[in-house]
């Protein structure tokens, strides 16, 4: 019955389903894990849910089972997800060791985008 819907209208309408409320840590921890929703997408839907335990949450559980620098490197949310609001956030909420692996994680993929940017700028 879904032939005639374009895949990408439904992917985004799931997505969308998805992303709307994300009652507990498991839960969010699965769409990150298993369903492979970015990271960055789960995290701003639990900052505007103001989910900010599970937020926390989930970050310690990918940090504790070392799947959290797995899924920062392999992250392709839109660009305009503000990753230092979430750094903020961690610090606002006393977790200052989750906020250093997501400092870390920005400071590098700054340093890969400037250096992609300027390998692909010198080939012109």
């Amino acid at each position: 019955a879904l032939d005639f819907i374009p895949k990408q209208w439904y992917q985004r309408r799931v997505r969308g389903e998805l992303l709307k409320d994300i009652p507990s840590t498991d839960l969010a921890a699965l769409l990150v894990l298993e369903e492979g929703l970015n990271i960055g997408e789960v995290l701003t839907c639990l900052q505007e849910n103001h989910n900010d335990n599970i937020f926390i949450s989930l970050l310690k559980v990918l940090d504790e089972s070392n799947d959290l620098k797995a899924v920062l490197l392999n992250d392709s949310s839109p660009e305009e997800i503000q990753w230092s609001e979430f750094v903020d956030l961690c610090v606002e909420l006393g977790e200052k060791d989750i906020a250093e692996e997501l400092q870390g994680f920005i400071i590098c993929a700054d340093a890969l985008y400037k250096a992609v940017d300027s390998l692909s700028s010198t080939t012109e």
